[in-house]
């Protein structure tokens, strides 16, 4: 990978590590349901002239997809958002989106695996457990259940989008914004009260935050890993996007005032390491099949 693009993968990781205290400050702000109704909303607007370009085949696949992952996902996401005590244990949970998708392909899609993989998802469950015990956590207990239920629901909604490999990913994230938008505006008007005194007091901070999370996080972050999953092999680019959690961490802690505990570094660490012997287990893989003749 040549200079160029190693840059495009930092900033990824960066846009989307800045994504979780983007988040985090909105969630606070709006509540859960009203800020990823206007993410989505601002979303929605960049991404319109793609709405169209569906086939009628994908329509069923593409509302079930957004449904999943454009209310699920993400309702649980800036719900566990709004409820965590930091930022760091964000950064974290949701890396358990990857060893639920092993788990999944698994289940449903007949997939096997071998010891590194399996070892690596004890390893992910094994830090978690131990994540439970910081005590920022324990305060928030909530938060953590919800956001590894959002993981789940991320698994769910990636095996989904598995079966529709030639779909145009700009029509499906439309799809996925225009279905997030109705869902979260019904919940917040269920829910939540006071939407126009919060749009009234709305500062340029709190804007920002959702203007970010809409664009830098979903556009520009989305955009480019794309971009680079097109040029690359997902198992040679996903391996960097590791770096996400790690930077986000950091941001947590100089930028937010984080002060993670024991229990929060030593299951972390072990949270990562398991991704990473499944991430890069999953790279070899790929390598041995992509050199098998034939």
């Amino acid at each position: 990978m040549p200079l160029k693009h190693l840059f495009l993968v930092l900033l990824v990781c960066l846009t989307w590590a800045f994504n979780f205290l983007a988040g985090k400050y909105g969630a606070d702000y709006f509540g859960p349901f009203l800020g990823t109704a206007l993410r989505f909303g601002f979303v929605f607007l960049f991404l319109f002239p793609f709405v169209v370009k569906v086939k009628r085949e994908e329509i069923v696949p593409f509302m079930t997809v957004g449904f999943v992952m454009g209310i699920l996902h993400f309702g649980l996401v800036f719900a566990g958002f709004y409820l965590a005590g930091d930022v760091s244990s964000l950064a974290i949970l949701a890396q358990l989106h990857i060893p639920f998708v092993v788990l999944l392909g698994v289940l449903f899609l007949g997939e096997r695996i071998g010891i590194w993989q399996s070892s690596g998802i004890a390893i992910a469950f094994l830090g978690v457990a131990i994540i439970s015990f910081d005590p920022k956590v324990i305060e928030h207990p909530w938060s953590a259940i919800i956001l590894a239920v959002a993981a789940l629901m991320l698994s769910v909604s990636h095996v989904l989008m598995r079966r529709l490999p030639n779909a145009n990913p700009f029509a499906l994230q439309a799809w996925i914004a225009g279905i997030a938008v109705l869902g979260h505006s019904t919940l917040s008007l269920i829910f939540e009260v006071g939407q126009m005194a919060t749009f009234s007091a709305a500062e340029l901070m709190e804007w920002g935050s959702v203007l970010y999370a809409a664009i830098g996080g979903t556009i520009i972050g989305h955009g480019l890993a794309l971009f680079l999953i097109q040029r690359y092999p997902v198992s040679t680019v996903n391996p960097y996007f590791l770096l996400t959690p790690i930077f986000a961490i950091a941001m947590g802690v100089f930028i937010w005032g984080d002060e993670p505990g024991t229990e929060l570094w030593i299951g972390g660490a072990l949270t990562l390491l398991g991704v990473a012997v499944i991430t890069f287990r999953q790279k070899k893989k790929a390598l041995v099949t992509d050199q098998a003749p034939g």
